[in-house]
C-alpha cells in the first residue's frame, strides 16, 4: 500500500453536487450519468498512478473496481472517499481472493490516505507484506499479536482484511525482488537514491511501476 495525493474531483462531478445543495436531493452514486463515472474513473486511475489502491498492482478501467473506501451512504459522492482497487482476484476461490472483494465492508484505517504511509509496512524475502517492526514474517506477527504495539496490530489486522498474503500476492512481490537483485548488480549503492526518486515518480503518461512502493523497500533496505 502506498500514498495517494489525491487530485480534484471531475467538474462534472461538482456540478451534480452543486445542484444537489440547491435541490436538497443527493442522487445515490449508482444513478450517476456514465459520462460522470467515467471521468471519475480517468481521474482516480491518474491519481492512483495506474496502481490498485491496495495491492499496487498495475490496474485500468477494465481491470479495477470503483470502491467508496467508507461505504456510507452520505460519503457516496466524497471524492476523497473514492478509490480503484483491482479485481483480478474475483474469479478466484475466496482463500485467493483480495482487496476490493475482500474488504467489502469492513472498516481499516485510511493508510492510502497517510503521506506516512510507506512507514506502516514492510516486505520479506518470501513476497509477504507484514507490519513495520522486529518480526520477519507474517506467521511471527501472529503468533507475537499481543506484543505488537497497537499501530503494527492494526496494520497486521487491514493485511488479514484485504487478504493481502494470498499465494498470488506473494510470487508477483517475489518476482518483483529478483527484478530488484538483478538492477543493484547493474548499479552502485551511490546510484541507489536517484532510482529509488524515479520509482517514487510517476511517468509521462502518469503512471507508476507495478509494486513500486516494494520495489522501493528493497532497494532502500538492500
Amino acid at each position: 500500500m502506498r500514498y495517494i495525493k489525491k487530485g480534484k474531483e471531475p467538474q462534472t462531478l461538482q456540478a451534480i453536487k452543486g445542484l444537489a445543495q440547491r435541490t436538497g436531493q443527493l442522487p445515490a452514486f449508482e444513478a450517476l450519468p456514465a459520462n460522470v463515472v467515467y471521468e471519475i474513473v480517468q481521474a482516480l486511475l491518474y491519481d492512483q498512478g495506474w496502481l490498485c489502491c491496495y495491492c499496487m498492482n498495475e490496474i485500468s478501467s477494465e481491470t479495477s473496481r470503483l470502491v467508496h473506501f467508507l461505504p456510507f451512504k452520505d460519503e457516496a459522492l466524497n471524492y476523497t472517499n473514492m478509490y480503484l482497487a483491482c479485481n483480478y482476484s474475483n474469479h478466484l476461490p475466496p482463500a485467493q481472493q483480495h482487496c476490493y472483494i475482500k474488504k467489502g465492508t469492513d472498516l481499516i484505517p485510511k493508510y492510502m490516505s497517510d503521506d506516512q504511509c510507506a512507514e506502516y509496512f514492510r516486505y520479506n524475502t518470501l513476497g509477504e507484506i507484514l507490519p513495520n517492526g522486529p518480526y520477519r514474517t507474517i506467521r511471527k506477527c501472529q503468533d507475537n499479536f499481543r506484543s505488537l504495539t497497537p499501530v503494527q496490530q492494526a496494520v497486521l489486522s487491514a493485511i488479514e482484511i484485504l487478504n493481502l498474503n494470498t499465494d498470488r500476492l506473494k510470487d508477483q512481490r517475489k518476482a518483483v525482488l529478483t527484478e530488484v537483485a538483478n538492477a543493484m548488480r547493474k548499479i552502485s549503492k551511490a546510484q541507489i537514491p536517484l532510482l529509488v526518486k524515479n520509482l517514487s515518480q510517476k511517468d509521462k503518461n502518469g503512471r507508476l511501476r507495478r509494486f513500486c512502493e516494494v520495489m522501493i523497500y528493497y532497494l532502500k533496505t538492500a
